[in-house]
């Protein structure tokens, strides 16, 4: 699997060096893809950043793709992605033949961590464990697949690979048919494991990181397990990513021994190759540069080289406690968020904080960049944040505030 996600050629209004930049104008699931290799190879078009629009209630990490934006929370939204108008609004529990949970009053129902797109249909599931699939203009539901969530756990989304949506259910694993919800394949955990995590995709390879411990590579086709290796319990949190021949996972320490480790195994046969021990147990999915990743944890990004997990002598960026959405290189700006509501913009070349977004009283989701925007989702809403053609000049350490006016 390559580092990069594919862009659209279509060139950006600005230029840097005389190289015009291009727009990358997709963003189809969590990560932007399959095998959460978020890295975007472009220059940032942020120069002098804006808010060029909100959509209060929107949750999740945003899809986009063909200029639709999808968001979860209480309903999925599909917005309108250059101007944040609401196109249309399904709440969790619309279509339903019957009250979830039955009895007179339906449970509260949302849609968690973000939809897949796909090419006729858009995925989301619910708290619930059940999988929605809509058409594109969220105008009928395709089909409704009841699932569980993880054993003991909540449901997190699935990934989307083809025509396949791979899930976590109870402790079990399950592969669903993108187009009709059927069953297509069931991979079964040990008694008392489950995947509290996003499964990553690449090639003819699903992987998963259990609850126990265990990464397991299953063929895409069939479920089987083309290998298994066991680590330490408390993998969950971060979702694994797979970039450059090597499957990376994290867990959040062995208690009374170390801190939380991120570890690189081989996506061939599941050989470990190395493991960086983090200054924390609270941690992020590792974001991936050009040649290396960022791990982000309590107070700090660090920049790890893939092929060794060596860590460099000084943090790439500190910020403030706590750490959420994996770091995103976008040409040459950093971004990272902390839990105090704040997210950074930092010089990768330089290491100099350019700029700063902050939601007072609230906290930083998720974040994606596409199309030249870098969408922000807050306790607040959905931010859009885009550069200010009329700004000659960035005032230096600006923050700029969710609430500006």
């Amino acid at each position: 699997a390559g580092a990069a996600l594919d862009d659209d050629p279509a060139p950006d209004r600005r230029s840097v060096g005389g190289l015009a930049r291009r727009r990358i104008t997709h963003w189809t699931q969590l990560h932007g893809g399959p095998a959460h290799a978020n890295l975007r190879e472009r220059s940032d078009a942020i120069v002098s950043p804006r808010i060029a629009w909100t959509a209060p209630g929107a949750a999740g990490e945003p899809a986009v793709s063909g200029g639709d934006l999808y968001a979860v929370g209480a309903a999925l939204q599909r917005i309108d992605a250059a101007t944040g108008r609401v196109l249309a609004w399904r709440a969790a529990g619309e279509a339903d033949p019957v009250a979830p949970g039955g009895g007179d009053e339906p449970r509260a129902l949302a849609y968690v961590g973000g939809a897949a797109i796909g090419p006729a249909a858009v995925l989301a599931r619910r708290t619930d464990g059940a999988v929605a699939a809509w058409d594109r203009a969220l105008a009928r539901r395709l089909w409704l697949r009841p699932l569980d969530p993880p054993t003991g756990g909540e449901a997190v989304p699935g990934v989307l690979v083809r025509d396949l949506y791979v899930c976590g259910s109870g402790a079990s694993v399950v592969a669903l048919d993108a187009g009709t919800g059927e069953t297509r394949w069931v991979h079964r955990l040990p008694a008392g494991d489950a995947v509290d995590v996003v499964p990553a995709a690449a090639g003819e390879l699903v992987v998963i990181a259990t609850r126990v411990g265990q990464v397991a590579a299953l063929e895409l086709a069939s479920g089987r397990p083309a290998w298994r290796t066991e680590l330490v319990p408390g993998l969950g949190g971060p979702d694994p990513v797979v970039v450059d021949g090597r499957v990376l996972v994290a867990d959040r320490g062995v208690r009374a021994e170390r801190r939380g480790a991120l570890h690189a195994l081989a996506l061939e046969d599941g050989e470990l190759l190395w493991t960086h021990v983090y200054g924390a147990m609270d941690l992020a999915t590792p974001g991936v540069g050009r040649g290396e990743l960022f791990a982000h944890s309590a107070r700090e990004v660090v920049v790890v080289d893939p092929a060794t997990g060596a860590a460099a002598a000084e943090p790439e960026q500190r910020t403030g406690r706590g750490c959420g959405a994996p770091p995103l290189l976008v040409g040459n700006t950093l971004y990272s968020a902390d839990r105090e509501g704040f997210l950074y913009a930092r010089s990768r070349e330089r290491g100099e904080l350019a700029w700063a977004f902050w939601v007072p009283g609230g906290s930083i989701d998720r974040f994606a960049y596409v199309d030249g925007r870098l969408l922000v989702t807050t306790s607040t809403g959905l931010f859009a944040l885009e550069d200010d053609p009329a700004a000659e000049r960035l005032p230096r350490g600006l923050v700029l505030r969710a609430d500006a006016r």
